[in-house]
């Protein structure tokens, strides 16, 4: 099931820079700016630690207020390139592979009560139309049976009643795929037929269990590409450092050299990237609002051609299909022999 879920929504759902380029980098700037001044006293307390190791202690606080005063006008525009940087860099700093086979192995609870929900009219069918069909089938071997009443053939025909049964139930849920049109009246699968009902259903329970925002920004902070994410925070930073300098960049190159500025930048990174999981829960509500998960999986599903749509749940099924209905033989051929005690 797992795999199921990975290929459908990695293929075909969902793109990773689609939903993320709705992102306003402006107001993730607004949202998270105040979080963030929060951490520039750690900035410019570890800069200058790093710096001026032997008199910063002597450094009075509010001095250190004002160079975060200072230093905060500017947090704003950090923040923004940031989350620009992000969008543009998305797809090689997140692996949503990753993400969607993680939360799947480790709640496989969810996957089954995911699949069983959307398959659930598919299950109730299943039920009833062995009665509905058993019946027919059991009014033919009854028949049968009239005409030539060897012992053998209630437990044969039972088994064959049972196989036939489930068989056919499992065909009418999935086939046919297309419409066919007979007369008055349009064949398709019951699956098919509720792809509408089903689209909702589904791109509610994935947005709900496998594409949170947390579990996105997770992915990001701590998942399989986060050295990637650390690297591009890290050329960012220094880039934005030199920005910042601008004409004082060369006296600052010629006091600390170029070591020196990349060992700034980088300390301003690293307690940025230590930071960050404890800031970027504040945009959460906002980035489930713009990226939209929801809806547009909700309308990709809904468009799928029926042939990639039966892909949805059919897998679910064939992968103990034989299973399904050999079970229902082994069954209907119980049945039979109990029959035969109770004849003979």
């Amino acid at each position: 099931m797992a795999e199921i879920m990975v290929e459908l929504m990695t293929s075909k759902l969902i793109d990773v820079r689609e939903v993320f380029s709705r992102m306003d980098p402006k107001r993730m700037s607004r949202i998270l700016s105040e979080d963030a001044r929060g951490s520039l006293y750690k900035v410019v307390d570890g800069l200058g630690e790093t710096q001026l190791p032997n008199i910063w202690s002597l450094v009075p606080s509010s001095a250190l207020d004002e160079c975060v005063i200072y230093l905060s006008e500017d947090i704003d525009r950090y923040v923004e390139g940031l989350m620009e940087e992000l969008k543009n860099n998305i797809e090689e700093v997140m692996d949503l592979k990753h993400l969607v086979v993680s939360t799947a192995l480790n709640q496989k609870e969810l996957v089954v009560q995911m699949f069983q929900q959307i398959g659930e009219s598919e299950f109730a069918f299943i039920r009833i139309s062995g009665f509905y069909f058993g019946f027919a089938f059991g009014v033919i071997q009854s028949g049968i049976f009239y005409l030539y009443d060897a012992w053998w053939l209630l437990p044969v025909c039972g088994f064959l009643v049972g196989y036939v049964t489930n068989w056919l139930a499992l065909k009418v849920i999935f086939a046919p795929i297309e419409p066919v049109q007979c007369g008055p009246f349009r064949a398709q699968g019951l699956f098919l037929k509720r792809q509408n009902e089903v689209s909702v259903m589904f791109a509610e329970l994935s947005a709900d269990y496998f594409l949170k925002p947390e579990g996105m920004w997770g992915e990001i902070l701590r998942g399989a590409r986060f050295e990637r994410f650390k690297l591009m925070v890290e050329n960012y930073t220094y880039r934005y450092m030199c920005e910042y300098l601008g004409n004082a960049k060369l006296p600052v190159m010629i006091y600390l050299g170029q070591e020196g500025l990349n060992h700034l930048s980088l300390k301003m990174a690293s307690i940025i990237l230590k930071d960050l999981p404890l800031i970027i829960p504040a945009s959460y509500a906002y980035t489930e609002q713009a990226m939209e998960i929801e809806t547009t999986i909700e309308t990709k599903l809904k468009h799928l051609p029926p042939i990639d749509f039966e892909g949805v749940l059919h897998p679910v099924f064939q992968e103990d299909e034989i299973k399904l209905i050999v079970v229902g033989g082994l069954l209907g051929f119980a049945a039979g022999m109990l029959q035969v005690a109770t004849v003979l």
